[in-house]
Formats: structure tokens, sequence, C-alpha cells
């Protein structure tokens, strides 16, 4: 599940809404776990639909304004559009980014090329007392 959408308040308050309903003392602890993972699944597919569709709806009204617009509303639509598609554009990027710097093993790729090849070999990697990487000295 994407980071953006756990920010989201729709979607939290639509979460709580289902889980509220969903919610039953009575079942075992397995049965209530299956059923909030099912409960998240479907309030995370049905709130990207709704998203889809609201952008789907934005993009036609907006279509119909740089078509049947005058010339003003054109010029201003069209730079307002480029404006936020590359607000999209920076947002996305930054996802990706944040994405990257969360998965370790793409970390220790990097601090690999960062610093380049190690002069001395190590046999293991240890931060606050938990192993993170078991390496051979050649």
């Amino acid at each position: 599940m994407p980071r953006w959408i756990l920010e989201d308040e729709d979607f939290q308050q639509s979460l709580q809404r289902r889980l509220t309903v969903n919610f039953d003392r009575v079942l075992s602890a397995s049965r209530i776990a299956l059923r909030l993972s099912n409960t998240i699944q479907v309030t995370t597919k049905k709130f990207i639909k709704r998203r889809k569709e609201a952008s789907r709806k934005f993009n036609d009204n907006l279509d119909a304004i740089l078509t049947q617009g005058s010339p003003f509303v054109r010029a201003y639509a069209a730079d307002t559009i480029n404006t936020f598609r590359i607000h999209d554009i920076v947002d996305e990027e930054k996802n990706r980014k944040i994405e990257r710097e969360c998965n370790f093993s793409l970390r220790l790729k990097k601090l690999g090329r960062k610093f380049g090849h190690p002069t001395t070999g190590f046999k293991l990697i240890m931060v606050d007392g938990k192993r993170l990487v078991k390496k051979r000295i050649s």
C-alpha cells in the first residue's frame, strides 16, 4: 500500500467506518486479523478507484474547457494544467526517492558505490546488536 494513501484523511475515515462495522468481538484472533486485512484491502481498492474516477472527471472537464473556452480561458487553463503536471512529476519523483531510501538492499548497494570497494575485508556488520550483512573475506 502506498504511503500517501495512509496519510489521506478520506481513506482514514472510510477505513475507520469499515472497521467499526466489520468488527465483532466474538470472533477468534485469527478471524479478526483476516477480517482486518480484507477490510484494509477493500478500502484501499475502493479509495484508489474513487480517486481515479475523480481524476478522470477532472481531466474530462479540463479537456472541455480547453476545446470550448475563450482564448483567455484556454491560455489560463493550459498554464494551470502545466503547473499541476510539474507538481505531479515532482511528487512522483519525491515518492520514488523515499521508496528507494527505505529499501535496505538498495541503500547497501549505494553505500558500496559511494565509498568504493573496501580496502580491508569484514566478516559482519552489526547495528544495535543486530546482524545486517555477513560477508566472506577473500
